[in-house]
């Protein structure tokens, strides 16, 4: 009997067995002929390894993954493909180009993650036609260290939206929008829980738009039906540098819409907006706007951002807003923000005449920021914006992470100032422009001096580059489409930060695979890009 049960039990045991060294990897084109066939395939712990090449593919994935165990799609070469739809959890797609087509307008988006704990980074959307990048449909998402840019202009733009939400606990962080003609909005935000935060966007000029009644947006929500909701939103540490879009578009209602009781409740912190000719507009209850820098935004209408009263156009009402410990610089207009509702405004800054709200402001001709070249909004220890501001309770910490208060009181704007008599960095040996043949490596050092301990962060192609945190770096091997790229540098402590750029001249053809985009570990200088710390 003994032996009948272990001969029984054995096949169970077996399969068991195999059932959990079952996680593979998947190749496309060499075992599988199609991402979609490898896709069919896969089970929880597999990798589907995907060859450089084109891919004119909609891959739909059914399967799930699990918390331990995702699916994993991984492009080396970033192979292009014209969309992914995750229906299954715990799926993640990295290292892929996205093609589309789907015209703007439309509503098709190349990466749809319909399903929970979604994980897509490490992707890039260059010189194709798209409406939307990613949709973010279910909950626990996160999408992270991606590139959008294109130089498709005219009816059909190459971009509508960089990304939607419309799930909930969904981290947008450390993206990069660069040198996109025309869009609409970088993001689309419904849903609730979301964080966006240590995003870039630079050089989004977006020509279309430039003319009365019509503008582009960093992120925008608006009421498509009575039950639509875009709540808890909170937005920390982007930059948003030259590029004509407005900071925020947030309606809480829409013309034969009332106004939904889930459009509320944004909290901006942290963040820099500078060089836009167009302004914001919040028509949606319970809107934080706090520790920002607003530099030269907004200036055709003569401010940064308008609390609304929601006439005439039936949008909403921006009620029970704030507006604390913000700086608007550079500014030659008499009203930094507007309210047509009662705001609470009070311990901002400016270099201009005067702000609307509040007996705490600090309003000098000089604010004292580190400057420099590139400018930096770090604070001098004579900064007038030191210990100037007030409590908050949404947020404690600065742009750096940095705790708050540092001083006796919190500090005006996204940086908080370090005490303790340091000084900032300031780079005496610059890295130098290189020239290497393709095929080789090449190195890039820099020499500074400031307050120990000084931190370094390379940047290639506008994105820093993951490991690169030392004061000199080496290229992998160069290929001729890296001739002319920019390599930038920052060099930081707690007092500031500076930063330089060199340029890689590749010479002849070799047939190492580019890198493509990096990881971005902050708001650090991207030179060739034309981004400031």
């Amino acid at each position: 009997m003994k032996r009948l049960l272990v001969l029984w039990c054995w096949p169970i045991l077996a399969l068991f067995s195999a059932l959990a060294m079952r996680a593979a990897t998947l190749n496309v084109p060499s075992a599988y002929s199609t991402i979609q066939a490898a896709a069919n395939a896969a089970v929880a712990g597999d990798t589907v390894a995907v060859a450089a090449g084109t891919y004119p593919e909609t891959v739909t994935v059914a399967a799930s993954g699990t918390s331990g165990s995702p699916i994993s799609f991984v492009g080396t070469g970033l192979p292009t493909v014209n969309f992914f739809n995750l229906n299954g959890s715990y799926i993640t797609v990295s290292g892929f180009n996205l093609a589309g087509p789907g015209n703007p307008g439309s509503g098709s988006c190349t990466i749809t993650v319909n399903g929970d704990h979604g994980f897509v980074h490490d992707c890039t959307w260059t010189n194709a036609t798209w409406d939307r990048g990613v949709q973010m449909a279910g909950a626990f998402g996160v999408l992270s260290n991606c590139l959008w840019t294109t130089s498709v202009t005219g009816a059909n733009a190459g971009l509508w939206a960089g990304f939607q939400t419309s799930g909930h606990d969904i981290l947008i962080i450390s993206n990069i929008m660069a040198n996109v003609p025309d869009n609409e909005a970088v993001g689309l935000v419904w849903g609730y829980n979301i964080t966006i935060a240590y995003n870039l966007v630079t050089n989004c000029l977006n020509p279309g738009y430039d003319s009365p009644g019509t503008h582009a947006d960093f992120l925008q929500t608006f009421a498509l039906n009575s039950g639509s909701v875009s709540s808890n939103v909170v937005v920390n540490g982007n930059r948003i540098v030259d590029s004509n879009i407005q900071c925020i578009m947030a309606n809480g209602a829409n013309p034969g819409i009332d106004p939904c009781p889930g459009m509320c409740n944004w909290y901006y912190h942290n963040n820099i907006f500078q060089n836009s000719w167009q302004s914001g507009f919040v028509y949606m209850p319970g809107v934080v706007i706090a520790n920002n820098l607003f530099t030269n935004w907004g200036w055709a209408n003569g401010y940064s951002f308008t609390f609304n009263d929601g006439s005439p156009s039936g949008y909403g009402y921006g009620t029970n807003g704030a507006c604390k410990n913000n700086v608007f610089f550079s500014w030659n207009v008499s009203e930094p923000y507007v309210r047509e509702v009662a705001v609470a405004g009070d311990y901002n800054a400016t270099d201009g005449a005067s702000l609307p709200d509040g007996t705490h402001n600090v309003i000098n001709a000089n604010l004292g920021f580190v400057g420099g070249s590139p400018y930096s909004y770090a604070l001098q220890s004579t900064s007038p914006l030191k210990d100037a501001g007030t409590t908050l309770s949404e947020f404690s910490a600065d742009v750096l992470g940095v705790s708050r208060p540092q001083g006796s009181a919190w500090d005006i704007g996204p940086y908080e100032y370090s005490s303790g008599g340091g000084t900032a960095p300031t780079i005496t040996v610059a890295p130098a422009n290189t020239t290497v043949a393709a095929g080789s490596t090449a190195t890039f050092s820099v020499t500074a001096t400031g307050t120990a301990t000084l931190s370094y962060q390379w940047t290639w192609y506008g994105t820093n580059v993951s490991g690169a945190t030392s004061s000199s770096w080496t290229t992998p091997p160069t290929t001729a489409l890296e001739n002319g790229s920019t390599v930038g540098v920052t060099v930081s402590n707690s007092y500031g930060s500076a930063g330089a750029s060199a340029t890689l001249t590749v010479t002849g053809s070799g047939a190492a695979t580019p890198s493509g985009p990096g990881i971005i570990t902050g708001l650090g200088v991207v030179s060739g890009l034309g981004v400031q710390q």
